[in-house]
């Protein structure tokens, strides 16, 4: 995310900034607040890295990860690279593991860029617009073209470029100016360098980057881990967000006969037909479908039996409840479709 460093702010800061974050700070206090506390405080040291850290928060517990063994940490001063200005970490508590981190938020200054400038020879810059008139003083640069014109041919513009973003050193009486991974040596005297004060309306600037890096294996993996669930029977199932589970909704006869399978195979392609990922399964017994369908995380389950053909009902399971109730095939489609479907609350 680039953005002006003189406006560190989101326009939708004030939806996130009730968002509580566990956070070890670098100085290795545990706190529990707000993210604008943080960030008014001096915590957090810009209000788009407390966005942008409030908005990962609230993603990653959307996404099923345990809130509990959820943490910010800052990075020390050691640990941060010489041009970053804060850097937090969201980590996770892994069995196996301890704290591991899965998210990367850094805010990097202006170093991405200003760099790329230095290596393209390009200038990379954006523009404000001020309030009153400044006065600036500028480096201009003036190249004696009778000498490079000749000397640079087709070339003459990208030098010129670098020259502008400042692409370049000094040895003895000659520029060297590189444009990406070719060098041109230009005599010194073919170049003055100006400075000129001037008033401006717009200045230019180099914007500043807030990088959220999400390392999605590790994520896909705490996921697993924190979702997992054998309960005091030794039962063992998934139990993932319904938005998240690779398969919505299980559609089984409770037998495998007519006219039990034709109806149940009606409803499994009227799922498909509403983009509902469903499986069909009439293999064994019910209940060991049941239990395929919850080791993998699927959140319903529906069965059609003898009644489905008197009443045009079906039984819908929960797989972490196990309750059932029975509702018109219709109704069960817009049940399950209802809450399959992620809503954005950010």
């Amino acid at each position: 995310m680039f953005f002006d460093p003189e406006q560190d702010d989101h326009p939708r800061f004030n939806d996130l900034k009730n968002e509580k974050i566990r956070a070890l700070t670098k100085d290795d206090k545990e706190v529990y607040d707000t993210v604008e506390s943080l960030y008014s405080s001096g915590i957090i040291k810009g209000r788009l890295l407390a966005y942008y850290i409030a908005l990962t928060k609230r993603l990653l517990v959307d996404l099923g990860i345990n809130e509990d063994k959820l943490r910010f940490r800052q990075h020390k001063d050691f640990e941060l690279a010489h041009y970053a200005k804060d850097c937090w970490d969201a980590e996770v508590y892994l069995e196996r593991f301890g704290w591991t981190e899965i998210v990367g938020i850094a805010n990097r200054s202006s170093y991405d860029l200003t760099a790329h400038s230095r290596a393209s020879g390009i200038e990379l810059v954006a523009y404000r617009t001020l309030k009153t008139p400044k006065k600036v003083k500028e480096t201009v640069v003036e190249l004696n073209y009778k000498i490079l014109g000749p000397l640079l041919k087709g070339d003459l513009k990208k030098v010129e470029e670098a020259l502008n973003v400042g692409s370049y050193t000094t040895q003895g009486n000659e520029i060297i100016v590189k444009v990406g991974d070719k060098e041109y040596r230009i005599p010194k005297n073919s170049v003055n360098f100006k400075e000129v004060e001037k008033t401006v309306m717009v200045e230019k600037f180099i914007p500043w980057v807030v990088e959220p890096s999400y390392g999605i294996d590790r994520i896909l993996y705490t996921i697993l881990e924190h979702n997992y669930v054998k309960d005091e029977r030794g039962y063992s199932y998934l139990r993932l967000k319904p938005y998240i589970a690779p398969i919505k909704v299980g559609v089984f006869p409770l037998i495998a006969k007519e006219p039990l399978t034709t109806i149940a195979k009606e409803i499994y392609h009227k799922f498909i037909a509403e983009g509902i990922v469903a499986y069909y399964d009439e293999a064994d017994s019910i209940g060991r479908r049941y239990a395929r369908m919850d080791e993998i995380g699927t959140p319903y389950c529906i069965t059609i039996d003898h009644q489905t053909t008197e009443d045009s009902t079906v039984t819908i399971r929960d797989r972490d409840t196990r309750k059932q109730e029975r509702l018109k095939i219709e109704d069960a489609i817009k049940y399950v479709k209802e809450r399959v479907s992620y809503r954005f609350n950010f």
